[in-house]
This record gives C-alpha cells, structure tokens and sequence, in this order.
C-alpha cells in the first residue's frame, strides 16, 4: 500500500450504474459511447456506500478543457485534491475481483475518510490504481 497525493480538484462527469456489481459495465459502455477512449482522457470509477448496505457505483471520465458536459445521463463530479492510500494492479482484467478484493484491504485504513469514496484510476489497459481518500490527519 502507498500514499498517492492528486493535487487539484479534478472536474469529472459521471454515469451511476443501475446496480453493483452487474451494472458497471454498463456504466462504462455508456461513458465511452460519449466520450471515446482516447489518449486525452482520463478513466474512473467511483464507489460509496449506500442505504441498506448497497455499493454505488459510477464510471466516470476527466474533463478536457472547453468539452461539453451537457450530454444524457451525465452528472459532474469533483475529484477531490488530497492524499489517498492505494494499490497499483496490473493485468486486472484478466480477475476483475481482485479490484473489490485491494478495496476490502484499503478500507481497513486506520486514515480513511468516513466521507470519503472508493477509487479506481484507470491509468491504461492493463494497470488500475484503486484508491482510498484519507483524512488531513492521517
């Protein structure tokens, strides 16, 4: 586990997923058929817990500077500046519950933020950072 520090608020606009686990996919096919995987953006997703124990869940993509926001079923999102704990996965794709199993893990973080959120960084095809927002005191 490592200490990652985003050092802005980054301005992201989001899809929810219907539901956790089975709708994620769905979420990211519906961001990527409006804004198209490509060298500028950058790729998330972001989980919180919700009422009754549920995962919410929404992909998400950084905004380019000038880009239109204004698209269906898009909200924006801030991505909050500050030092997160996180793990680098290589190859994820092949096990994809390997990213819920690295959060299980961050989550035992005696700095995580009670208001917080889970999230996944989607640096390339094969690498996925996930992360967790620590408090100030942390």
């Amino acid at each position: 586990m490592e200490t990652f520090t985003i050092d802005r608020d980054i301005p992201l606009v989001r899809v929810a997923a219907t539901t956790f686990p089975e709708g994620v996919l769905a979420a990211h096919q519906q961001l990527h058929q409006q804004f198209s995987p490509d060298s500028i953006h950058q790729y998330y997703g972001i989980s919180q817990g919700g009422p009754g124990g549920a995962i919410l869940y929404w992909a998400a993509v950084e905004l380019v500077p000038g880009e239109d926001t204004q698209k269906p079923g898009v909200e924006l999102f801030v991505l909050r500046q500050g030092r997160y704990a996180g793990v680098d996965i290589e190859g994820y794709m092949q096990n994809p519950a390997v990213i819920g199993q690295c959060f299980e893990r961050l989550l035992q973080h005696p700095g995580v933020d009670p208001e917080g959120y889970c999230l996944e960084w989607y640096i390339n095809r094969d690498l996925v950072r996930c992360m967790v927002k620590l408090t100030l005191e942390a």
